[in-house]
This record gives C-alpha cells, structure tokens and sequence, in this order.
C-alpha cells in the first residue's frame, strides 16, 4: 500500500509544506514503521536548513497534544500508532471545531494508522483528502521539475530573477528571508550563504 502513492523525500516535502504556507492544506506522510523516527528526523533537518518554522507534536496515547498545537507555523504530527479507537474517534469529533488552521499540517505516519485514519476518523481523514505522499529516503533530493516549480514561485514572490539573488549574495547583501537561503541552494550557490 505504501507504494501506491507518489513518493517524497525530505527536502520536496519541506519545500511542499513552504509552498503550502497560509493555506492551512493537510497531508499526510507515509513510512514504515521502522523508519519513521528517522523520516521525522530528516524532515526537521530539512525545514531548519529552509529556514520554515515548524512545531513537532507527537500524540501518545491522545490526541490533546494535536489540539493544543500552535496555528501560527507549520504543524508536523506523529505517534498515530500510540492512539486507540476511542481516541481516534475523539480526534475525527473534534475535525470541524478544533483543527482548521491557516499553516499547513503534516501528519506522519504508518500505513496501518492510515488504515485507522480512514476507518475511524472519515472527517479527518477528508481534511488529508487525496493528498497522502509515501517518503522514501531515496527520493530525499528534489526532481528536476520539482525545483524549476519552486524557483518559479520563488522568482514570482520576491519578484527577482536568479541573477539578482546571486548578485545581491556575491556583494555580501544581507538577505534575510529564508527563501533566498532556499532560492540559492535550489540554483547550487549554496557557497554564496553566509557562514
């Protein structure tokens, strides 16, 4: 099951969450169970390196912790494993109410809690939608067009072209904002950040 959906690494889905800033879009992760603290790992790594502020919840045993997570940045949710039927009906009771959120949320986890997810919580579950990504440690580098997507809304919001951040971080420019770290390592100039 976890290779029927499109596969993600750590560094496309960091971008993903970075591109989905202030649309409060769900989605949802899969990794096999032996992987998944390093999966979690890689992507707090990656978020970090982008500058993408990020708040890690992990549920144990209840769901409170998802409810009292911060709505201001980036939402990463894992230890779905831990939660039992009553509490996954509890979460899919509090999906309208309690949950929407105008940052992204990621939500990390097993293809057997998925099969929980479906079966327990359907409200959650549609929050997710059709958006559920299957990490391979193997595809931790961006594609091609995934990195020409980026720098193209990367080039719309700033309002720059390649050659200007390159020129601006050659001249000792402070930059600032973490997409022009993220724009520079995209092109291969990550030597141009500041030490």
């Amino acid at each position: 099951m976890i290779d029927d959906f499109p596969t993600t690494g750590a560094g496309a889905l960091a971008s993903r969450l970075r591109s989905e800033i202030g649309t409060g879009t769900w989605l949802c992760v899969l990794s096999p169970a032996l992987r998944l603290h390093a999966t979690v790992e890689e992507l707090h790594t990656a978020l970090e390196a982008g500058g993408t502020a990020a708040e890690f919840v992990r549920l144990d045993g209840t769901a409170a912790p998802i409810v009292q997570a911060t709505r201001e940045c980036v939402l990463v949710v894992t230890g779905f494993e831990t939660l039992s039927d009553d509490e996954w009906e509890h979460l899919d009771l509090l999906r309208s109410e309690r949950l929407v959120r105008e940052q992204p949320a990621l939500l990390v986890m097993t293809p057997e809690a998925m099969e929980r997810l479906i079966q327990l919580a359907p409200n959650m579950a549609s929050f997710v939608g059709g958006q559920f990504l299957s990490f391979h440690e193997d595809a931790a580098k961006l594609t091609d067009e995934e990195k020409s997507a980026r720098l193209d809304r990367l080039r719309m919001a700033m309002g720059k072209t390649d050659a200007q951040v390159i020129e601006m971080a050659s001249t000792g420019a402070h930059l600032d904002e973490p997409a022009y770290a993220e724009w520079l390592v995209l092109l291969g100039r990550g030597d141009l950040l500041p030490r």
